[in-house]
């Protein structure tokens, strides 16, 4: 971000420092933003697709960390990590 140039005798009293320090934390509620809003995105594309399909779960061990997705309302999608079953369990 270009700053404009401060007129001699008008120099902010904030350091280099902290202003650097609150830029990096503006961005880094951009980058949260961003992602609070591609969450919001795959996860409605994910209701969708469940419903296409005409499932209720979507589980992928492959990934990491394995994750089970259940739709448990029309629009609420339960996330969980997913735990293999024991040995007993099965």
């Amino acid at each position: 971000m270009t700053r404009q140039t401060e007129i001699p005798g008008t120099e902010s009293k904030i350091s280099t420092k902290l202003r650097n320090l609150g830029e990096t934390h503006a961005n880094a509620i951009k980058a949260h933003t961003r992602a609070g809003v591609k969450m919001r995105d795959t996860k409605l594309a994910v209701i969708a697709q469940i419903k296409e399909e005409g499932v209720k779960r979507y589980r992928n061990t492959e990934i990491p960390p394995p994750i089970d997705i259940e739709l448990s309302t029309e629009d609420k999608l339960v996330v969980k990590k997913y735990r293999a079953p024991e040995p007993d369990e099965e």
